[in-house]
């Protein structure tokens, strides 16, 4: 499977005291079905540093206009 395509995926902080909202651009690729695999170059965020998968909820997919 090739993770060739470029996604952004949002984030909400649920740390106490931090109101962190972030986007983050993840590798992925799309499958037969779909649904979406994602490939993390990072599991810190970027503008708190919390841990994205342990303090943060992962929203969805973030809504984008097209890049050319």
């Amino acid at each position: 499977m090739s993770y060739s395509r470029a996604f952004y995926v949002r984030f909400r902080c649920d740390t106490a005291g931090c109101a962190c909202d972030v986007e983050v651009r993840v590798r992925g690729c799309v499958t037969d079905d779909g649904g979406r695999f994602y490939e993390y170059a990072t599991s810190i965020c970027p503008r708190c540093g919390h841990k994205l998968f342990r303090s943060h909820q992962l929203l969805g997919e973030a809504e984008r206009a097209k890049e050319r």
